[in-house]
């Protein structure tokens, strides 16, 4: 470890390594002084908190440092695309330059990856003739033959595959672990082998905060131990932990227990004669529900009202009594399960599944903990939680003890672009318990004012208007006419997303224009690699269209992208 100092700065300095290796890379003092500190910090141990203006280079900045000490080391970002873009197009790119090698292994959550024996399952009771899906479970079919990781990101995400995948993905409640018969060839036991075997272990913050939660309750953690953590997109991690490191009952969950019951309908028929009204009812309760918030608040996440124990603009005793007809439908399935459950290890795990949900449907229509707070959202369904008020001690405790586990240094670093802009980014410290942290705010390098215009329509239909997205979709073939492609145009609903992009598509079929990906089309790892390559001429002009995943942290350097349209504001503050 002794000069990774040294090292570092001969790979950022002008004319080093990265400039020699990379074609088109650019000295930049504010990436080179990331990676120093970084640097320093993994020699050192510690926590390093980074502010990164974009531009920066703050991937690279992390990864040289983290690659040439020879350390094991966990990255964590915000969302699936950008493992995928981290793990199958940075790290590698990198790995290149430094002419080194690595045993990378990239980790998601149990909904993104295929379950063989749910696939099995839906396949035998579907038989030749599946409703609903019949071409996405064909798809599915013959693609798990042919996949090595049952990550879904292998396949295009349209809205309906998503809906239709989520069937086929089991939970950490329904997952049968060893006593499945598909153990031996489980995608996500696989995932976690090649984790335990790598250099290098891409994760979420999900699967990250997760695991600590796995880590502090005693349970066998998934991750390897790792003397260096790396938090990308950093300002994500507390929002993150609300959801992961309190309770949730999950209104899609809830109803997939409902259809895995369904499954095992024979067995529970001996019990029971009545067994299907029970399900009927926990089915529709929790439509109910969802139908009662999405009423009141459209399809923003709804506010959880203290006074009245209820949704705000819900009625408090109608959410109630909902409530309890959702209890006890859950009480009697969950009996019936118990009493069978010796007959087959399915309903064993569906009857764990039931009574964790029982249980933390009473947790959340009890009274909120002091130190607590409820919290909604439609996603579409609606998700009911409970987190602590302040994730800061817990969080700041776990890095604490972790840091001090072994006797072994331990580094960790938190990057984003934006994490405040409050003096020493003492907000986001505070709310991750990284009070002792060292700060460090990088500007970014770009020249707003000399290097782009911000244009905003004084005429145009309001978001109301059902014309917007049809005005929105005009105003784009234009600019993007002129600029031959290299246009993304990112909107803040999948319905606005595809009335643009079909809308584009029709005019430039019918004026013999630019080619239009919509997301969905094809995975997202691809689409960012044709809209690259389109400013090489390997590819015509493209324009993208797209939702949620490509808000942020997608990287689209160079003249690969010269005009952002955004449909309409505001997006959820970072």
């Amino acid at each position: 470890m002794h000069g990774l100092v040294d090292a570092v700065r001969g790979v950022f300095c002008e004319g080093g390594v990265l400039a020699q290796a990379l074609p088109g890379h650019v000295y930049r003092q504010g990436q080179a002084d990331m990676a120093n500190a970084v640097a320093e910090t993994l020699e050192s141990g510690g926590q390093l908190v980074v502010e990164a203006g974009t531009g920066i280079g703050k991937t690279f900045a992390y990864l040289v440092p983290v690659l040439l000490s020879g350390k094991r080391a966990i990255l964590s970002t915000a969302t699936k695309a950008l493992q995928d873009q981290l793990a199958y197009r940075d790290i590698p790119r990198i790995l290149s330059g430094l002419h080194m090698q690595v045993r990378v292994s990239v980790l998601k959550g149990y909904s993104s990856y295929l379950c063989l024996h749910r696939l099995d399952s839906i396949w035998n009771t579907a038989g030749q003739n599946p409703q609903g899906g019949a071409g996405h479970l064909g798809h599915i079919k013959a693609w798990s033959a042919v996949t090595q990781t049952g990550d879904f990101a292998e396949l295009a995400d349209s809205s309906g595959f998503v809906q239709f995948a989520s069937a086929l993905a089991s939970t950490r409640e329904n997952c049968l672990g060893s006593d499945c018969p598909k153990w031996t060839e489980c995608f996500i036991t696989r995932a976690r082998q090649r984790a335990l075997d790598s250099d290098l272990v891409v994760v979420n913050h999900h699967v990250f905060l997760f695991d600590m939660r796995l880590d502090e309750s005693g349970a066998v953690a998934r991750l390897p131990s790792a003397p260096v953590v790396v938090f990308d997109e950093a300002h994500h991690l507390n929002e993150v932990g609300v959801r992961v490191l309190g309770q949730r009952l999950q209104g899609w969950g809830l109803q997939q227990f409902c259809r895995d019951v369904l499954d095992v309908g024979q067995v529970l028929a001996l019990g029971a004669k009545d067994w299907r009204t029970w399900l009927h009812a926990a089915s529709h309760v929790m439509d109910l529900l969802t139908a009662m918030v999405t009423e009141v608040s459209g399809s923003a996440d709804p506010h959880w009202n203290e006074e009245m124990q209820a949704p705000d603009g819900v009625d408090a005793v109608a959410w109630l009594r909902c409530c309890l007809r959702l209890k006890e439908a859950m009480a009697q399935i969950v009996l019936l399960l118990k009493l069978l459950e010796s007959s087959d290890t399915k309903i064993a795990a569906l009857r764990k599944t039931g009574d964790a949900q029982l249980r933390l449907l009473q947790y959340l229509m009890d009274p909120t903990p002091v130190g607590s707070f409820k919290w909604l959202e439609l996603s579409p369904h609606l998700n009911w939680g409970l987190s602590p008020a302040n994730l800061g001690p817990s969080l700041g405790a776990y890095f604490s003890e972790a840091q001090a586990r072994g006797g072994k240094l331990k580094s960790w670093v938190f990057t984003s672009s934006t994490l405040g802009g409050d003096p020493e980014g003492s907000r986001f410290r505070l709310a991750c318990g990284l009070e002792q942290a060292r700060f460090l705010r990088l500007a970014s390098p770009f020249n707003y004012s000399g290097q782009s215009w911000l244009y905003v329509p004084e005429v145009f239909p309001a978001p109301t208007d059902p014309l917007h997205s049809l005005e929105v979709a005009r105003f784009v073939s234009q600019a993007a006419s002129v600029l031959r492609g290299s246009t993304l145009v990112l909107t803040t609903s999948i319905r606005a997303m595809n009335v643009i992009g079909l809308a584009l598509r029709q005019h430039f079929a019918l004026h013999k224009g630019l080619e239009v990906l919509i997301q969905g089309d094809m995975p997202k790892v691809k689409i960012a690699q044709k809209f690259e390559r389109s400013a090489l001429d390997l590819y015509g002009g493209v324009v993208v269209v797209a939702s949620n995943s490509f808000w942020e942290g997608i990287d689209l350097p160079g003249e690969a992208l010269r005009l952002v349209v955004i449909d309409r504001l505001p997006f959820a503050p970072p």
